[in-house]
């Protein structure tokens, strides 16, 4: 059906450049897509039926331009007991010339709201000092919010806020100088009850965004986010400067001995001691930057076995895995896929397994056999993850080597509910020809 529709609408589209019957367009108006349900799946933003592009949780495309006609928007998600996406808002809009609209979805995935939020359309020539600037306010959990924006080490004075903003709202745009700014969100009313205090930020002229207060997520330490999202799909993220980043140590190396990790390079400070094949460490506070690790052996500062280091942002959770034999072992950060969805159930598989270069991976129900053909994964090389994402109920996980249906791994059973996040590894063995399956404890 879609697909007709399709040829449809390119038709409509097509004729308004010729000549027919159909109004001729005055102008262009833009229009982006925010995806801000806090526990939502990515979704997919029409215009008609037309295909825009996939938005994740707090995040935003680009802006587009129309031409000032009415339209519907279409979002859609998918959900594992629908055989197809399911349309999940259908706000109509007619586009006038020269504006700006942003279309937020809130709320939950199976009944959202769509707030709208429009303005002049900013232009630039690029011979401005200044860039604009609007501040939004997406987090249900934040309630009504102050918010300052200014040099760094100016504290917020209660009336000098750009504003102060509810859920779902948003402030008339002004213009800054570039330069460097600190963003402080407090409770309204109350600069000394702050909520969220980003690093010191650089903004460039030229351009026109939006800084959104965000609820934080399980990849977050800070309990709100900041987002800025720019006109071209573009922008970042400000961390809370508060809230340093956390590391988590797996040990994955089979062939490493008992091992100390100190977090400078004179060997002065350990970190963790005897750090041995298959344990994974509490959550540790890290400084913003990058920071030295030297693994030596347990009770022995004399040699170094591993020199690795860690660079890591504000506000970010990592996972630091030591994996590989004596003559290829590496250590490395990386940022574990922890956010729950409502819609479904998420796997991390990290394979991490020397002994095998390559597996396939199946995730069958409870008690099921299983033949090649029912693979889900095929050949996850060593030293890499996939995500995988599933209904809810009981799980089988197995492990094969790629394209062979020798089992060398499993089953590892999995009582799975929507929201759900495991943390799988791929652990070696004493004996080469298999390997473990094993969930990680939760952060």
């Amino acid at each position: 059906m879609r697909q007709g529709l399709l040829l449809v609408l390119a038709g409509l589209l097509s004729a308004c450049g010729g000549s027919t019957n159909f109004p001729t367009p005055t102008g262009k108006g833009t229009v982006r897509a925010i995806n801000a349900i806090t526990d939502g799946p990515e979704i997919a933003f029409y215009i008609e039926e037309r295909f825009q592009e996939s938005i994740n949780f707090k995040s935003g495309g680009g802006s587009t331009q129309w031409d000032d006609f009415e339209y519907t928007f279409n979002f859609e998600a998918n959900f594992f007991d629908q055989a197809e996406s399911v349309r999940i808002a259908s706000p109509l809009l007619k586009i006038d010339a020269e504006r700006d609209y942003t279309l937020v979805v809130t709320g939950d995935v199976a009944n959202p709201s769509v707030t709208i939020w429009e303005q002049a359309e900013r232009v630039f020539d690029g011979t401005e000092t200044v860039f604009e600037l609007r501040f939004a306010n997406l987090s249900p959990s934040a309630g009504s919010v102050d918010v300052y924006f200014a040099a760094p080490g100016t504290p917020p004075v209660l009336g000098e806020q750009q504003g102060t903003i509810s859920f779902g709202e948003i402030i008339d745009a002004a213009d800054f100088a570039e330069g460097e700014y600190v963003l402080t969100v407090t409770a309204a009313g109350n600069p000394a009850d702050v909520l969220f205090q980003s690093t010191d930020s650089t903004f460039v002229p030229g351009n026109a965004s939006i800084a959104i207060l965000f609820d934080g997520d399980a990849l977050d330490t800070s309990p709100f986010d900041v987002r800025v999202l720019n006109t071209l799909g573009g922008g970042g993220q400000l961390a809370d400067a508060r809230f340093g980043p956390t590391v988590r140590f797996i040990q994955a190396s089979i062939t490493l001995p008992a091992a100390d990790i100190y977090n400078d390079d004179t060997l002065t400070n350990v970190l963790l001691a005897n750090h041995q094949f298959g344990d994974v460490s509490d959550n540790f506070e890290f400084v913003i930057g990058t920071t030295p690790l030297n693994y030596t052996p347990a009770g022995n500062p004399g040699a170094i076995l591993e020199e690795s280091g860690i660079t890591a942002a504000a506000g970010t959770r990592y996972n630091f895995v030591m994996v590989g034999n004596d003559d290829d072992r590496i250590g490395a950060e990386y940022v574990p896929n922890l956010r729950s969805v409502s819609t479904e159930a998420r796997v991390e598989v990290y394979h991490a397994a020397d002994n095998h270069p390559a597996v396939d991976i199946y995730l069958v129900p409870r008690g099921d056999t299983f033949t090649i053909d029912d693979r889900i994964v095929n050949g996850l090389d060593f030293a890499f993850r996939t995500v995988l994402r599933r209904d809810a109920g009981s799980f089988d996980i197995y492990l094969t080597p790629e394209d062979e249906d020798t089992i060398i791994a499993g089953p590892l059973e999995l009582d799975a509910v929507l929201g759900d996040v495991f943390e799988v590894f791929v652990f070696d063995t004493v004996d080469p020809a298999t390997a473990e399956l094993r969930v990680l404890p939760s952060l």
